[in-house]
């Protein structure tokens, strides 16, 4: 009956304490592979040029499994530290952030398994009919995109209210410098795709840098959450050994 009243995270952390590390070391995991994988196909995929292209693209072709492969796992990832940090301690997170990092990396989960059609020449070109009516597998792909966008961005938006109502203006700031530079290069990539006459098309550049933006404060989020995962463990673990120590003291004859 007592456990039943602890949080969840600390009955977690009382038994299969290593489960919640390694859900919370997923939201460090997840991203880092993410970029890794991504930056390791910009750098050895024949054909493709990662200054224009986006990274959906890179899902197609022979060797498209293997970002289907990031986009599963990373997701994955990112669901699993989203579940755990539900319920990490010390934290002040707003209650809806737990629940839309799960949604992003259940979104990013789902463009792995549906790949988006061909796009800019990547892995050929298609014509514009393909183009006007894409398939219904390319559609689930960028409808999950954006569906994780969107949540993602709410991240950034909840944590800053809630940081806001904390009086930490240097949290503030963090979360709403992250999620502007994310959003604003999106928004430049999509344009800068296929931009006019003259206009450098560095959408696939402007693409990564906005993901960086967002994943870089999403590392943080999660190594703070270990860091103190870690630091209330030790806290539960000598208030649960003092009462023990107290008592033996207590009944101690003198000799």
């Amino acid at each position: 009956m007592r456990a039943a009243g602890r949080p969840a995270f600390e009955r977690l952390a009382g038994g299969p304490r290593i489960l919640a590390r390694l859900l919370l070391a997923g939201g460090v995991v997840g991203p880092l592979l993410f970029v890794a994988a991504i930056l390791a196909q910009d750098l050895t995929r024949p054909g493709y040029d990662p200054t224009r292209q986006f990274i959906s693209v890179l899902g197609l072709g022979e060797a498209g499994w293997i970002q289907a492969a990031n986009f599963i796992a990373s997701g994955l990832l990112l669901a699993g530290f989203g579940v755990a940090l539900g319920s990490a301690p010390g934290l002040g997170l707003a209650r809806w952030v737990p629940t839309l990092i799960v949604v992003t990396g259940l979104a990013l989960a789902i463009g792995g398994l549906f790949p988006s059609d061909p796009q800019l020449g990547y892995p050929y070109w298609i014509s514009a009919a393909e183009v006007a009516n894409p398939s219904l597998h390319s559609r689930i792909h960028f409808a999950a995109g954006f569906v994780g966008t969107v949540a993602f961005a709410g991240v950034f938006l909840a944590d800053a209210l809630a940081a806001r109502a904390a009086n930490a203006p240097r949290r503030v700031a963090y979360a709403l410098a992250s999620v502007a530079v994310m959003l604003a290069c999106f928004l430049a990539g999509l344009r800068l795709a296929s931009p006019g006459i003259g206009v450098p098309a560095i959408g696939g550049v402007l693409q990564r840098i906005g993901l960086v933006a967002g994943l870089q404060w999403l590392v943080w989020l999660a190594w703070t959450a270990l860091r103190r995962s870690d630091s209330h463990a030790r806290t539960s673990v000598r208030a649960r050994r003092e009462p023990r120590i107290s008592g033996a003291s207590d009944g101690a004859v003198p000799g």
